[in-house]
């Protein structure tokens, strides 16, 4: 019989403080039915009478004072061939129960000095046989720290009674507490992710230096609107044919030779260069008048190709100025092609030895057409003929 009884009293009033605090009384009756043990009587009834009894009833761990009422012990006493107050160490089973606190009978007239917590029992029923020993040992249930606690602040005015209910609250505000490590599981293994490589096409670098040396011939007539400027004094250079119309290409092409070319093919470049010039220069020469036989050069030795000649300059020695490279999409428009050279008219004049041509009427300014060569003026064109006209005389008389 021992067995069949567990703790359970101290749990249900502490969840009664917890729950409703100093309005215990508004706790509902508990219906499922508990067992205890009655340990004693507190009140007997006079003359056979259906009254209350009080009692102190034992869950083998607390004993708790419980007010059995008229009802519960008449219903008991219908359903059983003894009384209830003969049943004494018997165990019973109590339901429709809730706490009480108050005082309680100690003896014939006499009470409690000060309220305690109690059970209030509607219903009682028999299990075992009486006089049976006290099961366990015991103790009275206000001697546990929180019902002692509650009881006393219930036993004062104001909100005293809800001690346990604040205490509540606050354990379930404060965050869960942190389990030592020798609690808390293992931690997960982590499995890497291997992810994949992309693998994309790689750009080539492109090569500045080979797209600048490609443009390097066009740098010198790049300018703003597609306008092709005109040659500086430092980039003069002598035509070939100064009668005929020719296009820019050409000279580009030279130029991306002459520095691509190595110095010993520069300098051949240079004197083949000179030999053509000086025989375009002959050439316009003769269309204007008839060269003396004084006046006729004789060909350059070919062992002398490096012999300066005046302040002419060479082909092969005109640098492009450098320019800032301007990031467009456009290319250099073709240059426009000069018209043909017209008719000089005016009297023909004979060039004699040891003569200035500065001397001489400036007639052959006045006939020569602005466009014959577009990049250069005219002035510029009759510079030329005199120093190369200079030249020549200079040499037959060194010969």
């Amino acid at each position: 019989m021992t067995d069949s009884l567990s703790p359970w009293m101290a749990a249900y009033l502490i969840g009664i403080a917890e729950s409703f605090g100093a309005k215990y009384y508004d706790a509902p009756r508990h219906e499922r039915p508990k067992k205890v043990q009655i340990v004693e009587f507190l009140t007997y009834p006079m003359d056979e009478q259906e009254t209350a009894i009080w009692g102190r009833v034992s869950d083998k761990k607390h004993l708790v004072v419980v007010k059995f009422s008229a009802d519960a012990v008449k219903d008991f006493n219908q359903c059983s061939s003894t009384r209830f107050t003969q049943n004494k160490g018997a165990l019973i089973k109590i339901s429709k129960f809730k706490p009480l606190f108050s005082k309680y009978p100690i003896g014939k007239d006499r009470m409690s000095t000060a309220s305690a917590m109690c059970l209030d029992c509607q219903h009682v029923s028999l299990l075992g046989a009486a006089s049976e020993p006290t099961f366990g040992k015991p103790t009275d249930v206000h001697q546990n720290s929180e019902i002692q606690a509650w009881s006393r602040g219930l036993a004062k005015d104001g909100g005293a009674g809800n001690i346990l209910k604040e205490r509540k609250e606050e354990r379930d505000i404060e965050p869960a507490s942190v389990k030592p490590l020798s609690q808390m599981a293992p931690p997960t293994p982590v499995i890497p992710i291997v992810a994949k490589v992309v693998e994309r096409p790689r750009v080539q670098d492109v090569d500045w230096n080979s797209y600048a040396k490609q443009w390097k011939a066009f740098e010198a007539f790049m300018g703003p609107d597609g306008v092709v400027p005109a040659l500086s004094r430092d980039e003069e250079k002598p035509v070939s044919k100064l009668t005929q119309g020719s296009s820019l290409h050409p000279r580009s092409d030279s130029v991306v030779e002459g520095s691509r070319s190595s110095p010993q093919m520069s300098k051949k470049g240079a004197s083949e260069k000179q030999v053509s010039s000086q025989e375009g220069l002959r050439t316009s020469s003769q269309s204007l008048t008839a060269p003396t036989p004084a006046q006729r050069t004789k060909p350059i030795n070919s062992h002398t190709p490096d012999q300066p000649f005046s302040s002419l300059p060479s082909l092969d020695e005109t640098q492009v100025s450098p320019t800032r490279r301007i990031d467009m999409s456009r290319k250099v428009p073709r240059p426009v092609s000069p018209e043909p050279a017209r008719e000089i008219i005016g009297p023909a004049r004979v060039l004699v030895a040891n003569s200035d041509i500065a001397s001489q009427p400036t007639q052959l300014s006045q006939g020569m057409p602005e466009t014959v060569v577009p990049w250069m003026k005219t002035s510029e064109i009759l510079d030329i003929l005199r120093s190369t006209t200079r030249h020549r005389l200079h040499n037959s008389e060194h010969t």
